[in-house]
């Protein structure tokens, strides 16, 4: 193999090692994106809760609060509701980590639970103390 080869075969890995990061980079946005819209909806859980403990508090108090009780269950409702996107958005998380497995060898995905990548061949189990199996 002459040096060009060398060189050649060296600009390739690079070139396909900057496309991996450049995705890779791109995913952990996405999930990043994701993990920020759980936080927005849990604040809003707490807010919903708070709201709710002051509708029962001043109604312990006495103070009378017109329409508390179908206040009560809107929150409840909305609560209920904000859980439910929150499930949706952790199992989408979940799902993109096991959907977006890339061969380390030659960067192409991977469909998830495959033993070889159907690109180049490679095992895509990780190696036991430096040696591929």
């Amino acid at each position: 193999m002459s040096i060009f080869d060398k060189f050649s075969e060296g600009a390739k890995n690079i070139t396909e090692g900057a496309k991996l990061i450049g995705k890779k980079s791109g995913e952990i946005l996405e999930t990043t994106k994701t993990r920020l819209e759980i936080l927005k909806l849990e604040k809003e859980i707490d807010n919903n809760f708070q709201a709710i403990g002051s509708l029962v508090y001043k109604k312990f108090l006495g103070q009378e609060i017109p329409d508390s009780e179908e206040e009560i269950t809107r929150l409840c409702s909305s609560i209920r509701d904000l859980e439910k996107d929150i499930m949706a958005y952790k199992t989408e998380i979940e799902g993109n980590r096991f959907q977006n497995q890339v061969c380390r060898y030659c960067g192409q995905n991977i469909t998830a639970g495959a033993n070889f990548c159907s690109s180049c061949g490679n095992s895509t189990k990780t190696p036991v103390d430096g040696f591929d199996e």
